[in-house]
């Protein structure tokens, strides 16, 4: 008896060891991803995306990123009754500051990092750095600063491959044009790779406030907008890596129910047609899917500072919208700037030229700024003070000579 127990002992053990049971606190994943994290302290690596329908580039380049500060260069194509066209770009960042430039249009922008969340143009989408803002958090601080994190499960599989299945809701700001932001809440779910190095191998991002069934909306017709998935990874340095994936991004439709047509449905109140029509989300089809593949990964304690920041060449153009100016690199007379900005955003957005403080807040301040670049060269200007101020000077004497002249006359009748 004592044998046959020891025999059934031996066999729970090995059938224990080789299948453990993996629990973790929502505490303890966030320190197991930011570990596997944390020995990421620089990368940088090149790809290219396309469409996985029909084979069309999207994008291609270099990428890089450094806690805070980042950096994407390449061509992004275009395509019109299958023409195909390759515009030169990049973006920089460092801290709340992001700096873009265009080759073709030769123009550039200066502004506060915003929250660009639907950026597929980057290998950092394959490791869950797209969730908030491009980039800008690492996927272990989505996790950390979520408002709402709960581990779904420990034992999800993905391709065969042991998970832990997480949602979480992130909270930010988008920031508008007018320089305003907006606070939202937005749902994600993600799973992790237990065995290599917490590495996302889906992820889910949703509109909504709260995870949803892919197909389901909420009450403002929003629900699932991204899925990354098929993400393939490779030991790169002694480190797990994303080498490719699929972006997919979904959209809003509305389907008609209990049999009606859409001429009918929309000869009813819209009170009494949404009664018979409901939303869903469906792939988009004209976006997509995306695959990136990424190649090159190189990890490294750090990176050329330069590097993420654009030196804006001579003669561009450049909006420093952190400053408020604009103008092109190199000098600009400001009534020029005026009128391009009046033609481009319209002078109600930038109006450059209506106040000098606007230069001389530039000039204070271009030694801490990249935009020290841009003069706007107010030689025009000082002209025409000058000539103003002498014709000026010439009325006060004319009208200095009247007025002498009808005291003489005056004193002579007396």
């Amino acid at each position: 008896m004592y044998r046959r127990f020891q025999v059934v002992a031996a066999v729970v053990a090995a059938i224990l060891v080789t299948n453990p049971s993996y629990a973790l606190t929502p505490d303890e994943l966030i320190q197991q991803v930011a570990k596997g994290e944390s020995r990421l302290t620089a990368l940088r690596a090149s790809g290219a995306i396309t469409n996985v329908s029909t084979g069309q580039r999207r994008w291609e380049g270099e990428w890089a990123r450094e806690g805070v500060k980042g950096f994407l260069r390449g061509k992004t194509y275009y395509y019109d009754d299958g023409k195909e066209t390759a515009l030169h770009d990049m973006y920089a960042f460092d801290g709340e500051q992001m700096y873009t430039f265009q080759e073709e249009s030769f123009g550039g922008t200066i502004r506060a990092l915003g929250a660009e969340l639907d950026s597929v143009n980057s290998p950092g989408v394959l490791l869950g750095q797209a969730i908030k803002h491009r980039d800008r958090y690492t996927l272990a601080d989505c996790l950390q600063e979520a408002e709402h994190l709960e581990i779904l499960s420990t034992e999800s599989r993905i391709e065969g491959r042991p998970c832990i299945e997480v949602a979480f809701t992130v909270v930010g700001f988008l920031s508008l044009p007018d320089g305003s932001e907006e606070p939202y809440q937005r749902a994600s779910k993600v799973w992790l790779d237990r065995k290599r190095d917490y590495r996302p191998l889906r992820i889910e991002n949703y509109n909504s406030s709260e995870v949803l069934p892919l197909g389901e909306c909420d009450s403002r017709g929003t629900g699932i907008r991204q899925v990354v998935d098929h993400i393939r990874l490779e030991q790169v340095q002694g480190h797990w890596l994303p080498v490719s994936g699929t972006v997919t991004y979904y959209t809003k439709e509305k389907v008609i129910l209990d049999g009606y047509t859409r001429v009918q449905l929309e000869a009813m109140p819209p009170k009494e047609a949404a009664q018979h029509t409901k939303s869903v989300r469906v792939i988009a089809q004209d976006d997509g899917p995306w695959r990136i593949d990424v190649k090159g990964w190189d990890v490294s304690d750090s990176l050329d500072p330069g590097l993420f920041k654009i030196v804006f060449p001579s003669g561009s153009y450049l909006v420093n919208k952190m400053l408020g100016v604009s103008g092109y690199v190199g000098g600009m007379a400001r009534e020029e700037v005026s009128t391009v900005l009046g033609r481009e955003l319209g002078t109600s957005q930038i109006d450059v030229a209506a106040s000098d403080d606007l230069v001389e807040r530039q000039h204070r301040t271009s030694s801490d700024s990249p935009a020290e670049g841009i003069s706007e060269v107010t030689e025009g200007a000082e002209e025409r003070n000058g000539i103003m101020a002498i014709a000026s000077l010439a009325v006060t004497i004319a009208l200095t000579i009247i007025v002498l002249a009808g005291l003489r006359r005056i004193r002579a009748k007396s």
